[in-house]
């Protein structure tokens, strides 16, 4: 196996070590980093939600209770939040808001599987107060950020904000892919560098230098000194060579 070969070697192991190093921590911190700004947004999205609640108590349920005799389902907060959420959805089908209550007649209401299992969790931990968790369904994963309800001091209920994942992920992922790329591409780009310095600064004066000792061995002592271009290692060795063959030529001359 040649220098340059075992160099190589060297070289392309050191480097794949610190490629996949890189790699995991830049993904773990893209991952943990979309993961906060997530639950940022969902935060923010839930304080709207509840903006638009206290809005319709105090400002448009008293309106409809003055000018519109009987019952009319837009007086009531939740079901103003959930309408304007579904409006949402349609614009962004990423995002996805619900007031699930346990046992309702109200289809709007009615929860899913999982969002039964969030109201279990709170009902099993009444003193819960937020809870927030990666769930997945036949759509995919999504990010579900919840609060519970409460009715005569128990919990009936869950406002829930939902994210879906997979657009978000797979964006992630391109991101990655992109930037895999591009450090591959600079760690081949330090390989050739690397080479092409290996070649100049040490393989070709070492060739040179086994080529002078191969004609001396063969009894060119006059053969051309090596050329000297700098002070370096290997200029050394072979200012050292240039003075072993003048010392051998010298020697030679003695004995004829």
């Amino acid at each position: 196996m040649g220098l340059r070969t075992k160099f190589n070697w060297v070289v392309i192991t050191c480097l794949l070590m610190g490629f996949f190093a890189i790699y995991w921590l830049h993904r773990n911190n893209t991952l943990i980093h979309t993961e906060m700004d997530l639950l940022h947004q969902a935060e923010q999205l839930f304080q709207i939600s509840e903006s638009i609640r206290a809005y319709n108590s105090e400002e448009v349920s008293p309106l409809l209770s003055n000018n519109i005799e009987g019952f009319t389902p837009q007086s009531i907060s939740s079901y103003a939040v959930s309408k304007i959420f579904i409006n949402v959805n349609e614009k962004t089908p990423t995002i996805s808001y619900k007031v699930a209550i346990d046992n309702s007649e109200i289809q709007l209401y009615q929860p899913t599987v999982w969002q039964k299992n969030i109201i279990s969790q709170f009902r099993n931990n009444p003193k819960l107060p937020l809870l927030t968790d990666k769930v997945a369904d036949a759509k995919g994963s999504f990010l579900v950020y919840a609060k519970p309800i409460f009715s005569e001091a128990e919990v009936s209920g869950a406002k829930i904000i939902r994210i879906d994942q997979q657009a978000i992920l797979q964006a992630v992922n391109d991101s990655l892919f992109k930037f895999t790329l591009i450090l591959a591409l600079i760690f081949i780009i330090i390989v050739l560098v690397i080479n092409l310095m290996l070649h100049t600064l040490v393989l070709k004066p070492i060739k040179k230098l086994t080529s002078q000792a191969e004609k001396i061995s063969q009894g060119e002592a006059d053969s051309e000194e090596l050329v000297i271009t700098g002070k370096d290692e290997i200029n050394r060795i072979a200012m050292a060579f240039n003075r072993m063959q003048r010392s051998l030529k010298a020697a030679m001359s003695m004995l004829s």
